[in-house]
Parts: C-alpha cells; structure tokens; sequence
C-alpha cells in the first residue's frame, strides 16, 4: 500500500506547488500586482460586490501576514534610540490630526457633511498601509524605519482616532467612537497576538524560509481588498465621471501634500529618512478605519475610499524611477566618500 500513497503524496506535494507559484510571482512584482487590482476592480463591476462584505477578514489577513513577517531583532536600533519613531508617529497621528481639526473648527465643523468629515479622519488619523513597509524595502528605502513607524502608530491608532471622530463627529449616525476604538482594538489585537502564536510554533527561520510564499499570499489579499474596495466606482464613473474625476484629485492631493509637508518637516534628518517619513504619512491605511466602522461609511466617504485606491497602489510605481535615481547618488557619494577614506 505504501506505493499508492507515496504517489498520492507527490502528487498533492506537486499540485501545492503549482498554486503557490503563482502567488510566489505575485509577490515578486508587488508593485505591478497591486496597481493591476485597480484595472480589475473597475474592468469587470460584478467583482467588488462579491468581495466586499469580505473586509474585515481581509483586513485581519492582512495584518495578521504582516505582523507574521515583523523580525523585533530588526527593530532592536529604534528600540535603543527611538526619538525619531515617535517624533515620526506624533506628527503623524497627533499634529496633522490636530490640525485638520483646527482648520474644521475655524470654519465650523456644521459647515461641513458627516461624508467630508469621515473623509478628513480617514486620512489623518489611520495609521500607514502595511505594505508601505514592503514598498520602502522595494524602492530601496529605509524599511526597517518604515515598519517601526507602522508599528507605532498602528498601535496607537485605537487611542487618538477616536479623539478625532468624537470632536469632529460628535453626532455621526455611522461612526462611534468607542466602537471605532474597540474594533481597532480587536483587529490589532487579534492579529497580533496570532502572527506572535505562529511565529513562536513555526520559529524564525521557517518563517523566514517561506518570506516568498507569505509575500505572495499577502500580495493576494491586498489585491483582494482593493478589488472589493473598488464596489460600485465603475457604475459611479459612468454616472458622474466629472465628480469621479474631481475625487481622484482629491486624493492624489492629499497623499501627495502629506507626503511634500512631511518631507520638508523631516529634511533635516535626511533625504532617505525624510522620504520614508513621508510615504509612510502619505500611504494612509484607510482600509483598517473602513473595516473599523463595520464597512458601513457615508456614499461621500465611500466614493472617496474606493478612488484612493488608484493612488494608493499607483503611487509605487510613479516613484520607482525617482528612487532608483536617488539610491544611485547617493551609492555614487558613498563611493566618493570611501575613496577619500581610503587615499587621505
């Protein structure tokens, strides 16, 4: 009986091969995967109303792989010096908030739709996109700062965003702010506390030695999330394309005004950590705030979730060029600097 078997197995072994090395592709090209989820969401309409009461187990799965790939060793540095991290995350969740909420409360927060107001703290106080993380290594950036800043502010999230939404959505029908901090609570809580369970079975180095296969698979469920995020843009597009229009540049201001303020607070630093500040302040995780509220936000505030998508995964693709060019000084400086070095 033992032959039987041995093939049935081989031939299972080879069958799980084959799935996963499309996933293993996926994850190579992140940037190009996650862009091509736009295309899909708006190309084929019956798709996202599939996917979308799938959110919150998206989102879960998303942390949850994330967190799976959090090394603390690699954190050690910022654990030691960790000016920066939380001089990066109060900017972050605490003045652009804050500020947002002034600009509000001079003009009259009652001038402004509970859609509008949903809009401002989706975009100031969610913390960055896991993949942002990802994208930094990617472009050649500081990741390691990158995830530091994620961590922080990921954890902190379930505290100030409802600070935000209780001032600037004290009435709101949809969204309660010790329900929004519970749900944030839970989602961060419940994957964390999963990813460190698996991680502690599994051991680093197994985990390490499936940073393909996990890459893939999470390159899949973002590509998921933004496909269900993409629910009912193509039939609003064809209805109102000058709105639509006007929305998506709205959010390409937005990401990229976060990110040109943020840079030019944070220079003195550096050019490279500047710029990981800035992505990191402009690639919002507005899905976690959206799972947060239940999926259930005001149209306006949905209309804008769903156009954000195309900055959010275009986003990497328009600075690759940028970044490869800056790597590329600052590899030539280095070299500049070592031959210096070397030939006093």
């Amino acid at each position: 009986m033992s032959g039987p078997y041995k093939q049935l197995s081989k031939g299972a072994s080879g069958v799980g091969r084959a799935l996963l090395s499309p996933i293993r592709v996926a994850g190579r090209y992140t940037t190009i995967t996650i862009a091509f989820s736009v295309v899909i969401g708006l190309a084929i309409p019956a798709l996202p109303p599939l996917i979308r009461p799938y959110l919150q187990p998206l989102m879960f799965a998303l942390m949850f792989l994330n967190m799976l790939r959090v090394e603390p060793s690699a954190l050690q540095g910022y654990f030691e010096r960790p000016l920066l991290p939380l001089a990066a995350s109060l900017w972050m969740l605490l003045v652009i908030p804050a500020s947002a909420a002034a600009i509000l409360g001079l003009i009259g927060i009652e001038n402004f739709s509970e859609g509008t107001r949903t809009i401002v703290l989706m975009v100031t106080a969610a913390p960055p996109v896991m993949s942002a993380v990802a994208l930094l290594f990617f472009l050649g950036f500081n990741g390691t700062l990158g995830l530091a800043l994620t961590l922080l502010t990921t954890i902190a999230a379930p505290f100030t965003a409802p600070l935000l939404a209780a001032y600037i959505l004290p009435e709101a029908e949809t969204i309660q702010p010790l329900a929004l901090a519970a749900n944030l609570f839970l989602l961060l809580a419940g994957s964390t506390i999963l990813a460190r369970l698996v991680r502690h079975k599994a051991g680093a180095k197994r985990i390490a030695e499936h940073t393909e296969t996990i890459n893939g698979v999470s390159c899949v469920a973002f590509f998921c999330f933004t496909v269900a995020a993409m629910d009912g843009l193509t039939a609003t597009t064809l209805a109102r394309p000058i709105e639509v229009l006007a929305m998506l540049g709205v959010t390409f201001a937005v990401a990229l005004s976060h990110m040109a303020i943020t840079f030019a607070v944070f220079k003195v630093t550096g050019r490279n950590t500047a710029f990981t500040v800035a992505f990191s302040a402009g690639m919002r995780n507005l899905g976690l705030m959206v799972a947060a509220m239940g999926g259930i936000i005001p149209p306006l505030a949905w209309l804008f979730f769903s156009v954000a998508q195309i900055p959010i995964n275009l986003l990497p693709l328009l600075f690759t060029p940028l970044a490869r060019r800056w790597n590329n000084t600052n590899s030539a400086q280095q070299d500049v600097e070592n031959a210096l070095e070397n030939n006093p």
